[in-house]
């Protein structure tokens, strides 16, 4: 293999692990592999979930450019599961926070069995995993019609955060 192949190979990972958010957008714009992988089948977008708040933005661009959200090292951890365990030393609930809008599964386990949450202690970041797991919950209750599950008190866990539901309005019984 050429050095400039391999350059090109390992230029996007590189850039993560510095934390340079020019270069992976310009190798992103390039078209480099999201997917290549490290020795411990990191890609780029787990490199950056690992480093936490001071990567949101390369995280950000990873997810728009494509890259795999299921994607997890030789361990099973996924991006979820590192920015959790990440979070504490740094500050990883912003991290936390956007694979979560991304639609990095929350249910994903690693080779022990346990899900991102059985590892988080950042009070911030338990928040923000119950708050999405309350979200998902309102979400199957309004899609289901089962409404009952919101007079029973979920939107209450849900506190100031901003859901839009659309709920038809239905005709009254007496309009045929």
């Amino acid at each position: 293999m050429m050095l400039d192949e391999f350059d090109r190979k390992t230029a996007l990972l590189n850039a993560t692990v510095a934390g340079d958010l020019e270069a992976v957008e310009f190798l992103v714009a390039r078209g480099d592999d999201l997917e290549t992988c490290g020795p411990e089948d990191e890609t780029a977008l787990l490199v950056a979930a690992g480093g936490g708040s001071s990567r949101v933005e390369i995280a950000r661009v990873l997810l728009a450019a494509g890259a795999d959200r299921a994607a997890a090292l030789k361990d099973g951890s996924s991006a979820l599961h590192l920015a959790v365990k990440a979070a504490g030393a740094r500050g990883g609930a912003a991290m936390v926070t956007l694979l979560l809008q991304e639609g990095v599964d929350p249910r994903s386990l690693d080779a022990r069995g346990n899900r991102a949450q059985d590892y988080a202690d950042d009070p911030h970041v338990v928040r923000a995993l119950e708050r999405h797991e309350a979200r998902l919950k309102l979400l199957f209750a309004a899609e289901t019609g089962n409404l009952s599950l919101c007079k029973k008190g979920l939107l209450t866990s849900l506190d100031s955060c901003s859901i839009k539901v659309q709920i038809p309005m239905l005709p009254p019984p007496w309009v045929a």
